[in-house]
């Protein structure tokens, strides 16, 4: 899968999504230092995130969702220009990096349906200001998410916050969350087919209206405003 990219130092728009591409993330993408919209979501892509996409400072949009990646995410890619992160149905594992909140433009952060664990970390005042969306569901997270988070102002906050089988205690103790999945009664195995229905009858919203599609099957839908497959009319244009 594209071995040279590395050599595209000038490449600012790279769009791939929705193929049929495999193999892993060349670490040559971190050579891209001028690229500030990335998208390979949707594809067949297997093997880590590369920490070398942290070399590319001028990053924006950074869509890898609906793939095979595997590993855990590296902190590097956290910089301050990201606005758009979607890892959201893969296999990735681990915590989520203590530096997350460092990424203060970020409006939309997109980790549900993988196998992530730990606690959602506590930022410090004044990050993530910007965030409207956050999707952590169906995960194999636990624990209570900090006050840090729920004082900024989140349109669309996605956990496991609903008793499993609607008994008991929840996974994920959440006081601001938006829609709340069921957690399962025993956390998901390493088997990607366990990861549980998302079907509305698990969830528990203010709103149908705001129950999400997030099966791996089929591609996520976003807000038109911001979305990777349902882009505003004009795309940027690169300069000649």
């Amino acid at each position: 899968f594209l071995i040279g990219v590395g050599d595209l130092s000038k490449i600012a728009y790279f769009w791939t999504s929705s193929n049929k591409l495999v193999g892993t993330i060349p670490t040559t993408f971190g050579n891209c230092i001028n690229l500030k919209w990335l998208e390979l979501q949707n594809n067949n892509l297997s093997g880590p995130i590369p920490e070398e996409f942290g070399n590319m400072k001028s990053i924006i949009n950074l869509y890898v969702g609906s793939n095979d990646l595997t590993g855990t995410i590296p902190s590097e890619i956290f910089g301050e220009n990201m606005t758009n992160l979607h890892l959201n149905d893969n296999q990735l594992s681990g915590p989520v990096p203590e530096n997350y909140g460092q990424s203060w433009r970020l409006e939309e952060l997109w980790l549900n349906n993988n196998k992530l664990t730990g606690t959602l970390p506590i930022i410090a005042e004044g990050e993530l200001s910007y965030l409207v969306e956050l999707r952590i569901n169906n995960n194999k997270m636990t624990g209570e998410v900090d006050n840090s988070l729920c004082q900024n102002n989140l349109d669309v906050f996605h956990a496991d916050c609903h008793p499993p089988n609607g008994e008991g205690e929840p996974h994920i103790v959440c006081s601001c969350c938006t829609t709340c999945f069921s957690s399962p009664s025993s956390l998901p195995s390493s088997s990607p087919s366990s990861l549980p229905s998302e079907s509305p009858s698990l969830l528990l919203s203010s709103s149908p209206s705001s129950f999400p599609s997030e099966s791996p099957s089929s591609f996520p839908s976003f807000s038109p405003t911001r979305s990777p497959s349902k882009r505003p009319s004009a795309r940027p244009t690169p300069s000649p």
